[in-house]
């Protein structure tokens, strides 16, 4: 059985209320350099680890998705025909 990469990440105060989450999401596959993002918290610093925490454990259990800037109405249009190919054939068999 393959080992799990266990993710990480860190927590930095930006100004009173502010603090800046950083964590790794992997290497690239093409480039073979670590991958960083970074999110800023408005909030408490208790806040910020519970984000932090949150966003580890979807990465550690394989359930993270990237942020994208997708308009829910562009993501229906490709979602929607592709839902409509698979209930077709369901129920055409």
């Amino acid at each position: 059985m393959g080992c799990r990469m266990r993710h990480n990440g860190h927590i930095r105060q930006r100004s009173e209320n502010s603090f800046e989450i950083r964590y790794s999401i992997g290497n690239d596959p093409v480039t073979g350099k670590w991958k960083v993002r970074t999110v800023t918290v408005n909030g408490t610093k208790k806040q910020a680890q519970l984000e932090l925490q949150r966003i580890l454990k979807s990465l550690d259990n394989s359930l993270y998705a990237e942020p994208t800037k997708l308009k829910v109405n562009d993501y229906l249009y490709q979602w929607l025909p592709d839902r409509h190919l698979k209930t077709t054939h369901v129920l055409t068999g």
